[in-house]
């Protein structure tokens, strides 16, 4: 034996704590060693005399002569140091120990028990067992706080204290797995045999064998010998057999709904918060149900008592359940039922959504947001759940999102991102969704409001992520040259992939285009670009941008300026703006270095070889204002007339004696050529040289250049007499001299008479300025009056050089007589376009601005300058003064007056108002003053006592002045009140209007008019609803004789001069209404040269198809066109050819005109042969126009506005003709039923149906209709086509996209109704040829014109118009169309032959045909009816598993949601003899969950357990 090692001496006795006192090990028994629970002991250490006791920061340490305490335990007492210890340092000295140093160092408090039995010297006992004494342990009491506060850290738990696993699985009794603490009888503690030899097993195998080894080498020896393959296969066939045997249902659904019972409401409230809560099992609930909640009321439940989602779902099915099973009960047929069912169904959806609106509509409710959380959630689990209509529901979705106002716009938004993939992923509500976006955002981006700026932004997301997730959603031909910009800006292009997908969009949705595709892809010509670019600038014209306009439209500069220059002086536009706009841009382009010399010259000779519609006086306007400009070559000029040829002898004259009346130059010969300008030129700024080469040219044509100086001395002659005696009291002199015809001299000898003028009234400006009158004034005075103004200016307007008025008013701008600023201020308004054209109107403008600024602080009233002012400045506002200043100066008048203002206005001051004489003018004028706020009674009597003096005014004379003054009162007095003085003077002037003589009421309305009063608009709506009627009033034909009148005497009364510009705003504004008022006044005879404009007014509204003229304007305008249009026949017989021909850029409108007049006044007089003719030359126009046009520019419109224009039953028969064209074109089959080779049926040469479609597209529109079984005829082609591409291949047939379509090979008595018009008896094409060879390529063009010719008709295929026959025979079409072109789509030839074709062309080809033919059925199916398109998806139901045919045809209901996988989805249903038959669904309400625990309602996915379906 060995001997033992001897043991260590004991250590000294020490008190231990008992076992009751030791902590447990047992963690889920006590707490004791918790680390959150557990608080460790202050650290003790012993302090020197230094009287330092700041503890050490360390962890388990101990004193050299202190004892210290365990920080594993908070059970025992403070320990306390040893008294009699010996100190050998002042400082403490620490160390570290073991953990298990600690325990062994604890104090022992001392047990009750065994106190007497213990000794010092005695040997402790063992520690008690935990697990006996468990229940005796306690903690003790913290200890208590010293003179310094301690933080009481946890500390960290020792290596010896036992964990629960964080990572460990837990069973549902929250108890480890595999986790147990030692206890010392666990059966793995026992030390047995088995134990050690063969380890512990939970649960031994049995046999114990078979676990220990690999089943590799057993499975060899089976399987190893031959019959071993056999004997796996009959394995693996077993398994699959019972697989097969557990698969199938076989015996009829047992489910029963828990029933239904009638409760009271305290019982059904307990009912409800049971199913609220989740502790209560569904078990129990589903023994009784209550009755008499359902629909919207069941939801209601659900949300107010906050039942969870899953149990509202399960007693959502068990309600629904019932209702179902009772429906099924009442003995109707099957097919009743699925019908009752289906109602039901949709009823309930109809719930739903009204539950979501409701709360969805209590916004102001605290708790919205919780209740519009829970109802979108669960209305998302019905959804998921497939416990809705889905397709319903979506739709209003989509509808609710369309009609919501932007308030709401965010939440619907949020719905839609849910269910985003169903939404978008079939084309029934795809394109729905992306139009509602569109349309918010284009109603949106027009909002000002910056509170809007997040939802566009939303909404910019939402259409960028539908753009970049299912671009194709977005094929809206009809709407997309509305759309385009807005996709555009949701898009980067700057990204290869999304300008990828604009380009194609853009494509496919210009190929799908219907009558708006010329407008869409028709690309205007430059020279067009450029007259409407001139034709839309506008008044105050900015020249640099009109120019740099001018310049992206056509960059080539000089057929930019020769284009420009044939609008400046075309005959069909009238206005003189053009000559002076077209000098300053030609100015610009001379500045940077442009050739103009040539340009000009170039014009000059297409105007002699009759190319240009040039109108002969504008253009030798435009040569003077050049040459005065220094702008014209007049040099090479006459070089180039001295080689194109002089004017022959005696063809230029000027004929002196004709002065007093027509004074026209006499170009005998010459007259029509509009080339020589010898007479038309400015000669200011000529060098001498060029000046006898001039006038040598003249004396060779027969002409004395001393005529011109005779004839400009006789007109300054009569100027200066007149200007003499413009000042004089007496007017009844007789003239010295009569006033020559100013108008027909010719530019030369007009622009020496205008700088005349213009250097006499600068003259006399500056003598009249500076004050010295040591000279008489050239003018005859020594101070500039208003009446000298007036006669210059009529002088200059007959001159027609507005060039020179404009320096004129520019002079007299610092003139100091206030009536004659009014006239300068007058002068500007009228003549305010053409100053402005040249530059003028802002610096002349400002200048009378500033001059009236300047005044009102000094001069007392001005009311004509003021008035005057207004009016240019409400046509055209500045800065200063304001329109709100002038009113406001207008109605105080003068202000030294306002001393004398009375009292506020009372019956007493009426009175005296009516008796008031001389002084009637100063009283009103103080009364105005006294009422700063006039209510409506002052009004009233102010108003009343006004017009009985206008009244009363008339039996004294036509006295102009006293007219005037009344209405200027009457002006002021409307500006306190406007709406109500309106009204006032409406009625008055409707009830006066009878009763006034030519004189006095031409005066009144001038007035009325000049002063602001009236518009012109307003004064004919009153005097058109007074008794006589505007025919009958004399009043109103005098007042248009006046301002249609040209003299002097009319030019120079400045208010006629204010009416005359306001009736000219009006005639611009209302050319319609102005035409009428002159041809009721009688006065349609005398409108010349207005008539020219207002004729180019008429032109220009864009309102006049829309409204009706009367009989007199038509013939007015009639006989005005054929002038202008050089068709005094009318537009019948010969006249249509050169009248058509004639068509261009400037004269477009005017022929449309004509025509639409023609059709308005000749609709019943025009007889049939006419009417042939015309469509026979509209139709040679438009060919022509095509073929010089060509394909690629689409021409610009002008012919569709012409079809517009002619009428219905023209624009009618035209279209017409061109689809029989386009039928007669189409391949025929022989009638005999031979087969027949493709070269005989498709002829390779296609040119002639492209030019027929490409005609198709101009005469087809909205306005007319097609032609009568064209369709008829499309569909019976189209099912030629297929014949013609062959029967699939036998082994093709079984797949479910290459059967043939239903009716062409069936019998007619099994035929769909929408399949008895297709032609059955057609022969059959021999396709015996290579499918894939070029002929394969011809069918594929005559397939794509007839998708063009589709597209066209597609608006009249959609428009359904009646009900009945009709209704069934239109949905019958589409439903035929819809499938042939399925069909087509989906046929196996060309689907093979885009992907096996010999050239990559022809694939290319195969694929552009295919996609086509997938876009035209798509802008189908998203007009047609609901039940077309089920009908359609019927017919097709074999082709349906197509995934371009599902995305078509296919709905959510009838193809699943592609967000959830549906239950049952992929199980079928077999029948024993037939197969499969159908897919099995399962009934959804029937899936119940009755569990009795929390833990039955989670359900539990095989995918865990790594299975997978079989």
């Amino acid at each position: 034996m060995t001997s033992n090692v001897p043991a260590e001496p004991r250590p000294p006795s020490l008190r231990h704590p008992p076992d009751s006192l030791r902590p447990s090990l047992n963690r889920s028994m006590s707490n004791v060693l918790s680390p959150i629970d557990r608080k460790p002991p202050p650290l003790q250490t012993h302090v020197g005399e230094s009287g330092e006791d700041r503890p050490a920061k360390r962890r388990k340490v101990e004193g050299d002569t202190s004892a210290n305490q365990a920080s594993g335990s908070n059970t025992g007492p403070r320990t306390s140091t040893t008294p009699n210890a010996p100190q050998v340092n002042k400082t403490p000295h620490l160390r570290l120990v073991k953990p298990s140093a600690l325990f062994r160092r604890l104090p022992k408090p001392p047990d009750k028990n065994e106190e007497g039995k213990w000794s010092q010297d005695e040997a402790p006992d063992l520690p008690a067992r935990p697990w006996r004494l468990l229940q005796h342990s306690k903690s003790t009491d913290d200890s208590k706080p010293t003179h310094r506060s301690r933080v009481n850290l946890p500390v960290p738990n020792t290596p010896d204290s036992l964990e629960v696993p964080t990572s460990a699985p837990q069973f549902v009794s929250k108890k480890p797995a595999g986790f147990f603490p030692w206890t010392g009888k666990h059966p793995e503690d026992i030390l047995s045999d088995i134990n050690v030899k063969q380890g512990y097993f939970d649960k031994p195998p049995n046999p114990t064998e078979k676990e220990l080894n690999t089943a590799r080498v057993p499975l060899y020896n089976a399987l190893k010998h031959k019959s071993g393959v056999d004997n796996l296969s009959i394995l693996f066939s077993l398994v699959l057999d019972q697989k097969n045997r557990h698969g199938l249902i076989s015996s009829v659904s047992t489910f029963k709904p828990p029933p239904r019972v009638t409760l009271t409401e305290a019982k059904r409230k307990s009912w409800i918060s049971d199913l609220a809560n989740a502790d209560v099992p569904l078990r129990r609930l589903s023994r009784t149900i209550p009755q008499g909640i359902r629909g919207q009321i069941l939801l209601d439940q659900c949300l107010q008592s906050s039942v969870p989602l899953s149990r509202a779902i399960w007693f959502a099915k068990c309600v629904c359940a019932n209702e179902i099973r009772t429906l099924k009960r009442k003995g109707t047929t099957p097919a009743v039922a699925v019908g009752t069912e289906s109602k039901w169904l949709r009823e309930w959806t109809d719930n739903v959504e009204q539950f979501v609106e409701t709360y969805l509509g209590q916004s102001n409710n605290p708790e919205w947001r919780s209740n519009i959380q829970y109802a979108l959630r669960l209305t998302t689990r019905l959804y998921l759940e497939n416990l809705l209509d889905r397709d319903h529901y979506l739709d209003w979705i989509v509808r609710s999102l369309t009609s919501a106002d932007p308030d709401q716009t965010p939440f619907w938004l949020m719905v839609i991102h849910i269910y985003k993939q169903d939404l978008s992923h079939y084309r029934r509500r795809g394109r729905k969704l992306a139009e509602a976006l569109i349309g918010k955002y284009q109603l949106l981006a027009k909002s000002t409001d910056q509170m809007m700026a997040p939802l566009r932004l939303r909404l910019h997301q939402a259409i960028r992520s539908l753009l970049l997730y299912r671009p194709v959603t977005f094929l809206m031909p009809d709407r997309w040259p509305d759309i385009v910009p807005v996709v555009q800006s949701c898009l980067d292009t700057s990204s290869p992939q999304e300008h990828q997908i604009l380009d194609r969009l853009n494509h496919i949705n210009g190929r799908t285009m219907g009558f708006n595709k010329q407008e869409f892809s028709a690309k205007r010509a430059p020279d067009q670009a450029i007259v409407d670019i001139l034709d839309a600038a506008r008044v105050p014209f900015n020249l640099e941008v009109l120019t740099d306009s001018l310049a992206s439209a056509y960059p080539d500069i000089p057929r930019l300026i020769f284009s420009c220059l044939e609008w400046a002086c075309t005959r069909f536009r009238q206005s003189r703006t053009r000559i002076y706009l077209f000098t300053r841009l030609i100015k610009r382009w001379q500045r940077y270095g442009h050739d103009v010399d040539t340009v000009i010259l170039n014009y000059l000779s297409a105007c002699r070889e009759k190319r240009t519609t040039v109108d002969i006086d504008c253009l030798k306007h435009l040569a003077a204002h050049l040459s005065r400009s220094n702008c014209f070559p007049l040099s090479k000029y006459l070089q180039w007339l001295m080689v194109r040829g002089l004017p022959k002898r005696g063809s230029v004259g000027i004929d002196l004696d004709s002065l007093t009346g027509t004074g026209r130059v006499n170009q005998h010969q010459g007259n029509s050529d509009p080339s020589q300008l010898l007479l038309d030129l400015s000669l200011q700024n000529v060098e001498d040289h060029v000046l006898n080469l001039r006038n040598s040219l003249l004396r060779r044509s027969g002409l004395d250049p001393q005529v011109e100086e005779s004839l400009f001395r006789r007109c300054v002659q009569y100027l200066e007499e007149k200007l003499a005696k413009s000042r004089s009291s007496s007017r009844s002199q007789e003239q010295t001299s009569p006033e020559p015809h100013f108008v027909s001299l010719p530019w030369t000898v007009r622009s020496k008479i205008s700088m005349w003028l213009r250097s006499r009234v600068a003259e006399a400006a500056a003598l009249s300025m500076s004050g010295t009158l040591t000279t008489p004034a050239p003018l005859g005075s020594n101070l500039f009056s208003v009446e000298q103004f007036s006669f210059i200016r009529h002088i200059l307007e007959c001159l027609e050089d507005e060039a020179v008025l404009a320096d004129v008013v520019g002079i007299l701008c610092g003139a100091q007589d206030d009536d004659l600023a009014a006239a300068l201020v007058s002068t500007i308004h009228f003549h305010a376009d053409t100053f402005s054209a040249m530059g003028a109107l802002d610096v002349l403008q400002k200048r009378v601005c500033q001059t009236y600024l300047s005044w009102r602080s000094t001069k007392p009233t001005m009311p004509l300058l003021t008035t005057t002012l207004l009016d240019l400045c409400t046509s055209f506002p500045v800065k200063a003064p304001t329109i709100k200043l002038l009113q406001q100066d207008l109605v105080r008048g003068d202000r030294g007056r306002a001393v004398a203002a009375c009292s506020p206005y009372s019956d007493g001051i009426a009175e005296s108002l009516q008796q008031a004489g001389a002084t009637f003018v100063e009283d009103f004028e103080a009364i105005l003053q006294s009422e700063p706020n006039m209510n409506e009674q002052t009004m009233n009597g102010l108003f009343t006592v006004l017009a009985e003096r206008i009244e009363k005014q008339q039996h004294f004379g036509d006295d102009s002045q006293t007219i005037l003054s009344f209405c200027q009162l009457l002006s002021r007095l409307r500006l306190c009140r406007k709406t109500q003085a309106d009204l006032l003077i409406q009625q008055w002037v409707s009830r006066l209007s009878p009763f006034l003589d030519g004189d006095f009421g031409a005066s009144l309305f001038q007035a009325l008019i000049g002063t602001g009063c009236m518009t012109c608009a307003g004064l004919f709506e009153a005097v058109r609803t007074s008794k006589s009627g505007l025919r009958q009033c004399k009043a109103i034909t005098s007042m248009l004789r006046h301002i249609l009148a040209l003299d002097r005497e009319s030019k120079t009364d400045p208010v006629l001069y204010q009416v005359r510009t306001k009736w000219l705003e009006h005639s611009r504004r209302e050319p319609r209404i102005a035409l009428e008022v002159l041809c009721e006044a009688g006065l349609a005879t005398q409108l010349e040269p207005f008539g020219r404009r207002l004729l180019s007014f008429l032109v220009n509204d864009s309102t006049l198809s829309s409204s009706s003229m009367s009989d007199r304007a038509e013939e007015w305008s009639m006989k005005a066109l054929d002038r202008l249009l050089h068709c005094e026949g009318g537009i019948r017989g010969d006249n249509l050819r050169p009248l058509l021909g004639s068509i261009n850029i400037f004269s477009h409108r005017y022929v449309q005109l004509r025509f639409w007049l023609a059709s308005r006044l000749g609709v019943e007089k025009a007889s049939a042969e006419d009417q042939d003719q015309l469509v026979e030359v509209l139709g040679e126009t438009l060919e022509q126009m095509i073929h010089e046009t060509g394909r690629g520019h689409r021409g610009d419109g002008r012919f569709s506005q012409l079809l517009q224009a002619v009428g219905y039953e023209v624009a009618n028969r035209l279209r017409h003709k061109v689809e029989n064209e386009f039928l007669e074109a189409l391949p025929k089959f022989p009638p005999s039923k031979v087969t027949s080779p493709l070269t005989a049926v498709f002829p390779s040469d296609v040119h002639q149906l492209s030019s027929i479609v490409e005609r198709a597209f101009w005469v087809c529109s909205s306005s007319t209709t097609p032609l009568p079984g064209l369709l008829s005829h499309l569909i019976d082609k189209l099912s030629q086509h297929v014949k013609s591409l062959g029967n699939p291949p036998p082994a093709a047939t079984s797949t479910p996209t290459c059967t043939a379509i239903p009716g062409l090979s069936t019998p007619a008595t099994n035929m769909f109704p929408a399949q008895m018009m297709s032609v059955t008896s057609s022969p059959i094409v021999n396709t015996s040829e290579n499918v894939s060879g070029p002929f394969h390529g011809v069918m594929l063009d005559y397939l794509q014109y007839m998708l063009q010719m589709v597209c066209l008709q597609r608006p009249g295929l959609i428009s359904v118009g009646g009900d009945g026959p009709s209704l069934k025979k239109v949905q019958s079409e589409q439903v035929q169309l819809l499938v042939r072109l399925a069909m087509i789509a989906t046929h196996p030839a060309i689907a093979s032959a885009s992907n096996s074709s010999t050239s990559k062309e022809e694939q290319q080809k195969a694929k552009r045909a295919i996609d086509f033919t997938l876009d035209v059925i798509a802008t189908i199916v998203d007009e047609v009816s609901e039940e077309v398109r089920m009908m359609s998806a019927k017919m097709l139901k074999d082709k349906m598993q197509d995934v371009r045919l599902k995305y078509l045809f296919g709905s959510v209901n009838m193809m699943g949601s592609v967000q959830v996988h549906d239950m049952g989805e992929g199980l079928q249903m077999v029948k024993e003899g037939k197969g499969v038959v159908g897919d099995w669904k399962p009934r959804v309400w029937e899936v119940l969950d009755n569990g009795s625990g929390k833990e039955n309602e989670t359900s539990l996915g095989l995918g865990l357990f790594g299975a997978r379906r079989g």
